[in-house]
């Protein structure tokens, strides 16, 4: 028989987990782009 409690658990850390990496990764993807943006805005 399966723990329905540590299985939700579970799934719950992992989106969990999944949902922080993604939204670090689109952070560090915008100041990237920011960073890029600037840059090359400041040599024109």
């Amino acid at each position: 028989m399966v723990d329905l409690d540590t299985d939700t658990g579970s799934v719950l850390m992992n989106s969990f987990c999944q949902l922080e990496q993604t939204w670090k990764k689109s952070m560090i993807d915008r100041y990237l782009t920011i960073y890029v943006y600037n840059a090359y805005y400041i040599k024109e």
